[in-house]
């Protein structure tokens, strides 16, 4: 631009000495005051309008921007999401599928126990219901199987065992005869604690008593005294006392056998056991009954056998028997 013209106002013109820079003029002449020449500016761009938009952090979602900000408002895009339904799935099926092989495995495994268990034992009436069976079985002892089992119907169980027995009123509607709606009735009887298995009935039906010091049963012999009675009225209900085990006439002549050898092996159980042991040595040193030994076998009294016997006995036991 030519500033002969004195006219021109004071102001920032381009440098006739530089193309990229501008030179002010004071409106008489240019000045020593330079400036470089500023790029244009950008015109600002309008803020997207509220909505979902690719996530700027994550591709395989979508965040909100609220018309000034992102918000913390996020969601899977739907390639993602449809992705993530088939994982779903699959993983669901696998879960059923697990669950299912998992509950045939412990139907399995039940099924071999319950037939090992019967497999096993003398079986008076028919197969045990489930809680009855459950209680058995939680009340063995691991590796034990009761060698009896007396199933009255809806009136109990009598599991008989090596060293005790036990009677079991479980099931709803056995413990509610027993007179505990919602629970049941576990009694163990120890063989060396019973006195007696008594049978006591009419024509048709019966009850068998276990008795011990504290379970009499002459206070219980009529079974029909406290049948009819409404539970746990009176103490001679046998659907509700602990020692009874109320089953029908044929029954008993049928199970009597069983019954009379579970008799037989209270009463073994009750003998006295005896043991004999051997004849322990003089209170001598080891030291000194092994040269009596010796002394023995030179004198001609024992042989070389007998000595050799009797040397290890003594090493071993410590005494030396009759």
């Amino acid at each position: 631009m030519s500033m002969s013209n004195n006219s021109t106002a004071p102001g920032w013109y381009q440098d006739p000495a530089a193309a990229n820079s501008l030179r002010y003029w004071d409106g008489i002449q240019w000045t020593q005051h330079t400036s470089p020449v500023p790029t244009p500016t950008q015109v600002a761009q309008p803020a997207p309008p509220a909505n979902w938009y690719p996530d700027p952090e994550d591709a395989s979602r979508v965040r909100y921007w609220n018309g000034k900000k992102w918000t913390k408002r996020v969601r899977l895009t739907e390639e993602a999401l449809a992705v993530y339904q088939e994982e779903q799935k699959a993983w669901e099926l696998e879960v059923e599928q697990k669950r299912i092989s998992e509950k045939a495995e412990k139907i399995a495994n039940e099924q071999a126990i319950e037939q090992a268990f019967y497999e096993n034992i003398i079986l008076c009436g028919s197969k045990l219901r489930p809680a009855a069976f459950r209680s058995v079985l939680s009340h063995s002892h691991e590796g034990e199987t009761p060698w009896l089992v007396i199933h009255s119907s809806f009136a109990g169980v009598l599991a008989a065992y090596d060293d005790r027995l036990l009677i079991i009123k479980t099931g709803a509607f056995t413990a509610w005869a027993a007179g505990v709606l919602g629970g049941g009735r576990i009694t163990t009887f120890l063989y060396s604690e019973i006195t007696g298995i008594e049978y006591n009935g009419q024509l048709v039906n019966g009850v068998l008593e276990i008795l011990t010091p504290s379970y009499q049963g002459t206070q219980n012999q009529d079974f029909w005294k406290g049948t009819f009675q409404p539970i746990n009225s009176d103490s001679s209900n046998p659907q509700a006392l602990s020692n009874t085990l109320p089953f029908g006439r044929f029954e008993y002549n049928e199970w009597l056998p069983h019954i009379n050898e579970l008799r037989k092996r209270i009463t073994e159980a009750k003998k006295p056991v005896v043991k004999v042991e051997g004849v322990p040595v003089q209170q001598h040193s080891l030291t000194e009954e092994l040269r009596n030994l010796a002394e023995l076998k030179s004198n001609g009294v024992i042989d070389e056998i007998e000595y050799a016997q009797l040397k290890s006995q003594l090493l071993q036991t410590g005494y030396l028997t009759k």
